[in-house]
């Protein structure tokens, strides 16, 4: 007979089974709030403040070729724009892949769903970096932290 003790303590694999579970509820709890902060904000008008000058790289880099924050879409005759450095040219360039033609509706659902996918990705790579330096009880609730933090909610 195993004494009380030994007993109560979950095995290895049970141990890391109920932390994946603990994950993967951590992860799709995020995803949740990203996705309802994404879709059930709103915000008039749509493009607003930095995300026109990306939006308007990204419909450049399209239309054009060309890396330019110029807001060109809003007048559908202007000449191809001057190529600038204003902003970094990785999340335009994602935008442009999204964007068919103008930024219409559909495109700013894409564009939301994919920051609510990168968000909630930015929460699994919290977890890879906390299990590295914590315990992992310890890791988990960091990770959680980072899932329920407001600002990385709506700043997605």
């Amino acid at each position: 007979m195993k004494p009380a003790s030994a007993a109560a303590t979950p095995s290895p694999g049970r141990q890391r089974a109920m932390m994946m579970f603990l994950l993967l509820a951590i992860v799709l709890f995020a995803a949740s709030l990203r996705l309802r902060a994404a879709f059930e904000t709103q915000v008039w008008p749509p493009l607003q403040g930095d995300s026109i000058d990306y939006v308007s790289a990204a419909y450049n880099l399209r239309q054009f070729g060309v890396f330019s924050h110029e807001n060109t879409w809003a007048n559908a005759s202007t000449p191809a724009p001057r190529p600038d450095a204003v902003r970094d040219p990785g999340y335009p360039a994602l935008l442009a892949w999204l964007m068919p033609g103008v930024p219409d509706p559909p495109f700013l659902q894409r564009a939301l769903l994919l920051q609510a996918l990168l968000g909630t990705l930015t929460v699994v790579l919290a977890w890879l970096l906390a299990v590295q330096l914590l315990p992992r009880p310890a890791a988990l609730l960091a990770t959680l932290l980072v899932a329920a933090n407001p600002q990385l909610i709506s700043l997605g």
